[in-house]
This record gives structure tokens, C-alpha cells and sequence, in this order.
């Protein structure tokens, strides 16, 4: 009946019309398939490609901006609490001033305490304790601690049932510097023999009171020999606590 109304050539045009219609539909489909694919799981090629769409392609990288510079690794001239090397601080003999390799009781000992930061980092705000053994040393008057622009505020004195505790705040120390702070101690009389040595232990700590660094590799060496007597063969020259009283008195 179509073709009787239309004739043989209209209707030829009519179907060749059609299938013109249904392949372009068809490869449209086919582009708009293969886009999707491309993208994954993250709606658009673009943000597949830069990470910053929260999609499963490149989500290790997603985040905000601030969370993204958190997770970097720290800058090494600003280490975190407990990462500062102090390797090699510690109280020594005061290099400035001719020191002797023992003393007697009571004799002035010159030491200094010296802070030293490895390469690439900065001490910040931290307090070094020194521990003296009260049954061996002497008192440290706080009057006997230097100050000078490496302490920050007052050093202090204080006691515990074992030591006593000389504190230093300190000034910022920064990499590769190394400061020092004089300070004067003294062995009690009558409580050290002659050549023994006694230790003088040091602590670091930072601004929160966390330990960083401890050593008691430092040592004073006694002398009580052949001190305020002539002496003859025989005699006994060693001037240990039983030749001192209960004052820490040389007995008569």
C-alpha cells in the first residue's frame, strides 16, 4: 500500500533516512560509553587526572590542602621534642682557666656546663639540671653560676634526699653552637678519698620537662695526700674522713 501510494524511490529514500538516524544514535552512545569509562568513579576526566576530587583514582592524594602539608615529613632544623642531639654536652672543666688534675677539700673546682646541638637542629627553651652528690660535694651557692645572654631567667639551687640539683634555663642553642656556663663546686672535707673519683651527672630536658639527654661521663678527681704536715717514713699521709670531725673540721 506504500509503496503503491508513494512509489518504489520515496520509500527507499525513507528507509535509508531511518537508518541514518539509528547508526548516529548509536555511535553516539558508544562515545558518550567510552567517556564514562575513562573517568573511573570520579564523574570527570579532569578530576581523575589531578587527584582533587574525592573519587577512587588518585585518592591518596585527596584532602584538604592543610592535611596534605601535614603529612610532609618536618623540616630537620626544627625537630620535634626528643629530637634534638645532644651528643656531647655536658659539665667539663672550664677550658679559660688552668685547672689541676685533683683536688684537695675545699679547693675551688672551675667547671662549666656546655651545651652542644648537632648540625641542623635547634634547642629551644630547655633547662639543664647538674646533679652533685651530697655525701662528696659541697654546697653550689647560686651566686657561683655565671650568667651571662646563654641563660634565660634565674639558675637555682635546690636539694633532694641524694643530691644537689644546680638548674640553668637556657637560651635558644642553635645548630652547630656550642655555649658554656662557668660555674664553681668543691669537694667536702673528709668525705673523699685521695684518688678517687667522683661522677657529676648531667640532664637535659625540653620546654615540657621531657628528659632528652643524660651523662655521667665527667669525673672530679680527690687528693687528701701529704696535706698541712711534714710527714716521715712510716707515717700515714692519707688524710681520709677519719682525721676530720663532725663539722667537716681538720681534728687538732
Amino acid at each position: 500500500m506504500i509503496i503503491q501510494k508513494y512509489g518504489l524511490v520515496a520509500v527507499k529514500q525513507l528507509l535509508l533516512l531511518m537508518m541514518t538516524v539509528v547508526l548516529t544514535f548509536l555511535f553516539g552512545m558508544t562515545l558518550m560509553t567510552s567517556a564514562h569509562a575513562a573517568t573511573g568513579d570520579t564523574g570527570t576526566f579532569l578530576g581523575s587526572q589531578t587527584g582533587l576530587t574525592t573519587g577512587s583514582v588518585g585518592k591518596s592524594n585527596t584532602g584538604t590542602l592543610e592535611d596534605q602539608l601535614a603529612s610532609l615529613p618536618d623540616d630537620p632544623s626544627t625537630p620535634s621534642a626528643g629530637g634534638v642531639d645532644l651528643a656531647g654536652s655536658g659539665v667539663v672543666f672550664n677550658p679559660n682557666i688552668p685547672n689541676q688534675s685533683s683536688y684537695y677539700p675545699n679547693d675551688v673546682i672551675n667547671l662549666m656546663l656546655q651545651a652542644f646541638v648537632q648540625k641542623g637542629q635547634t634547642y629551644t627553651n630547655g633547662t639543664a639540671k647538674i646533679y652533685l652528690d651530697k655525701t662528696i660535694f659541697n654546697k653550689v651557692a647560686v651566686d657561683d653560676i655565671s650568667g651571662g645572654e646563654s641563660i634565660k631567667g634565674t639558675p637555682s639551687v635546690s636539694e633532694t634526699a641524694a643530691n644537689y640539683v644546680v638548674t640553668i634555663p637556657l637560651n635558644t642553642v642553635t645548630n652547630s653552637t656550642r655555649v658554656g656556663i662557668p660555674f664553681l663546686a668543691s669537694l667536702k672535707p673528709g668525705k673523699v678519698v685521695n684518688g678517687g673519683t667522683y661522677k657529676i651527672t648531667t640532664e637535659f630536658f625540653d620546654n615540657s620537662g621531657t628528659s632528652l639527654y643524660k651523662t655521667d661521663a665527667f669525673s672530679v678527681t680527690g687528693k687528701t695526700d701529704n696535706i698541712f704536715f711534714a710527714y716521715s717514713p712510716g707515717t700515714e699521709t692519707s688524710l681520709d674522713e677519719k682525721y676530720f670531725d663532725s663539722g667537716n673540721n681538720l681534728k687538732k
